[in-house]
């Protein structure tokens, strides 16, 4: 991935330092209430409008994803309230199971019994 990113910043860094190597003319910048003046070269001025339209163009993004952060985050919260119920569905399932298997089953308890002789008289 580092490298996709470096390979598709490589034609763009080296066309912003073509830019700015080529257009280092100066040009006045006013701001429209003050009445002086700046003069920046114009490579200065389009990527500080290009970096200032990033910036906010990034905000816009950032404020619009609001409502699906809030749904993560609330899936994130009920996908920990649902493994704690299974957790705990799960112990008590363990426990259950103990308690199960730890009973004999009857034919158990039948062979255990010892035989009883007959005291009765016969006729």
């Amino acid at each position: 991935m580092a490298f996709l990113r470096g390979l598709l910043a490589l034609p763009l860094i080296i066309g912003t330092v073509a830019f700015a190597i080529t257009h280092t003319t100066k040009v006045p910048v006013t701001l429209n209430p003050f009445e002086s003046s700046i003069e920046l070269p114009l490579y200065v001025v389009a990527l500080g409008f290009l970096a200032v339209g990033f910036i906010l163009g990034s905000i816009v993004a950032w404020i619009s994803m609001h409502k699906v952060r809030k749904e993560k985050r609330a899936q994130k919260k009920e996908i920990k309230k649902l493994e704690k119920d299974i957790e705990k569905l799960e112990s008590d399932l363990t426990k259950t199971n103990v308690k199960i298997s730890n009973k004999k089953s009857f034919k158990d308890d039948v062979k255990d019994l010892t035989p009883i002789e007959d005291t009765r008289k016969s006729s």
